[in-house]
C-alpha cells in the first residue's frame, strides 16, 4: 500500500492550491485499490481500511464544495473495486453507514423521509445531480450488493431490506428487486396479500412502481392482486 500511495497520480497544478488535501487521498485510495485489485488475491484486509476512509468522506460530504463532484467520481469508482477485494466487508460498512444515517437524519423509520430527499433510489433525473451523503451511500450500496459471493447472503440481505420498518430499506429491496431475479422473488413474495398497504404506501410507491413495470415476467394472480 505504501508503494502505491507513493506512485499515486499527481494532483493536477490547477487544482493543488485549493483542493489538494480532499482530492488527493480520495485519489490515492482509488490508485491503492486498483494496485490491489491487480494482485488478484481475495479477500483482501487492506480493502475494509481504504472502504471505510471512502464511507467516512461520502458520509460528511458536502455538496456545496466545488470538490464534492470529482471526489464522487472516485467514490463510486472505488467502491466496486473494494467490494471486489472484500464483498462482504464493504457491503456491511455501507449499509452500517447508511443506517447510521438514517438515525441522524429522521430518527425514526416513521419520520423516514428519504423519498423526498432522494425520490428514486435507482439513478433518474428526479435525484437531479445531488451529491449528498444518501446519494453516494444509496448508489454505491445498490451497486455492490450484487458482488455478494453467495445467493444466501444476497438473499438474505434483501429479505431483511424489504421486511424492514424503514421505507428507505424497502424501497432498496425493491430497487433490487427491478434489476435481480433473486431479488424479484423475494419481493414478489413479500408483497403478496398485502396490495392494499403496498399500494396506500406513498413512502415507497416509486420503487413499488419500477419493480411492476421491470421486465421480468410476475405471475399472472400477482399482478390480478394488484389490481
Amino acid at each position: 500500500c505504501a508503494s502505491a500511495i507513493e506512485t499515486a497520480p499527481a494532483l493536477p497544478r490547477w487544482l493543488a492550491a485549493r483542493f489538494a488535501p480532499a482530492f488527493a487521498v480520495v485519489d490515492a485510495i482509488l490508485h491503492v485499490l486498483r494496485c490491489l485489485a491487480a494482485t488478484g488475491r481475495t479477500p483482501e484486509p487492506s480493502a475494509a481500511l481504504l472502504a471505510n476512509a471512502l464511507i467516512g468522506w461520502a458520509s460528511g460530504a458536502d455538496s456545496g464544495d466545488p470538490m464534492t463532484q470529482l471526489d464522487a467520481d472516485r467514490f463510486c469508482k472505488a467502491m466496486p473495486l473494494a467490494a471486489a477485494l472484500d464483498p462482504v466487508g464493504t457491503v456491511e460498512q455501507l449499509r452500517s453507514a447508511l443506517q447510521d444515517l438514517a438515525w441522524s437524519s429522521w430518527e425514526s423509520a416513521e419520520k423516514d423521509a428519504s423519498w423526498m430527499e432522494r425520490p428514486a433510489i435507482e439513478a433518474h433525473a428526479q435525484n437531479g445531480h445531488r451529491m449528498e451523503p444518501l446519494d453516494l451511500l444509496v448508489g454505491a450500496l445498490q451497486e455492490v450488493v450484487r458482488l455478494l459471493p453467495t445467493d444466501k447472503a444476497y438473499r438474505g440481505l434483501i429479505a431483511g431490506w424489504l421486511r424492514s420498518e424503514w421505507p428507505l430499506w424497502k424501497r432498496m429491496g425493491l430497487a433490487q428487486a427491478a434489476v435481480d431475479p433473486r431479488a424479484h422473488a423475494l419481493a414478489t413474495a413479500e408483497l403478496r396479500g398485502k396490495r392494499g398497504d403496498a399500494l396506500e404506501d406513498g413512502d415507497i410507491l416509486h420503487e413499488l412502481a419500477v419493480f411492476l413495470r421491470a421486465d421480468q415476467r410476475l405471475p399472472a394472480g400477482f399482478v390480478r392482486e394488484l389490481r
